[in-house]
């Protein structure tokens, strides 16, 4: 499903707050870490007669992102200190999109989204609940970003 990710002006229904929110944790999933890791020379594992020259590679190519995608997941990530979220709301939008989040003292990593069947198990409740919980969070966020469209 393809869907198009609007500027903060012109957020007009959840929906769009939501779209918005998954394509911050998408284009922040891909970035580096912020420390160095080990230490590894591209070129040891390089050779030329790896890849011929008339072969497809197989596989996929990550999505490549434009500044605008970094611009847009950075003002979600100016926004998220500010929302008017309690700690459950906070934990449930970070687990459903896959960020790294503490649940019952088990750190998780980062993951693709993560399934509701998943999320309701982890908040020990129902899926319907949890998709509720999901719902009111955003409504909460859409309130806040017409807050900002209007000053």
């Amino acid at each position: 499903m393809r869907y198009e990710i609007v500027d903060t002006a012109k957020i007009k229904t959840v929906e769009e707050v939501e779209n918005r929110i998954y394509h911050a944790f998408k284009v922040t999933r891909t970035l580096p870490d912020p420390w160095p890791g080990k230490y590894v020379c591209p070129l040891g594992r390089w050779s030329p007669t790896e890849y011929p020259a008339d072969e497809v590679d197989p596989k996929p190519v990550r999505e490549r992102y434009v500044s605008r995608d970094y611009r847009l997941a950075d003002e979600v990530s100016e926004w998220w200190p500010k929302l008017p979220l309690d700690f459950e709301a906070r934990s449930l939008i970070l687990y459903r999109c896959g960020a790294p989040v503490t649940i019952d003292g088990k750190t998780l990593n980062w993951s693709g989204v993560r399934r509701w069947k998943d999320v309701a198990y982890s908040f020990h409740c129902h899926r319907n609940t949890a998709k509720n919980r999901w719902n009111n969070a955003m409504k909460e966020i859409f309130a806040y970003v017409q807050s900002l469209n209007c000053a």
